[in-house]
């Protein structure tokens, strides 16, 4: 079996695995952010007002929007590394 063989069947066996996972990876993966926009944009952003960042005003949602971003995609990228780590592959 050649270097590219190896690496299509592992590929497919990935792909057959998250294939039979895909509910819970589109849940996890649209589900969290939303509930952290909702609990800290809205929760906490009717106690805070606005955010004075580099002379601009912003509304804490508009703050706190690019620090969920980030760590959503931070978390989502950490998650597809570690997959295999803690999930078995059936």
């Amino acid at each position: 079996m050649t270097a590219l063989g190896a690496i299509r069947c592992v590929w497919l066996r990935h792909f057959d695995v998250y294939r039979k996972s895909l509910a819970y990876a589109l849940v996890t993966t649209f589900a969290e952010p939303l509930l952290y926009l909702f609990s800290f944009g809205f929760g906490l952003g009717s106690l805070v007002g606005t955010v004075k960042l580099l002379g601009i005003e912003l509304t804490y949602r508009q703050f706190i929007f690019a620090g969920i971003v980030g760590q959503t995609l931070l978390f989502q990228g950490f998650f597809e590394a570690a997959y295999g780590s803690f999930v078995r592959m059936y």
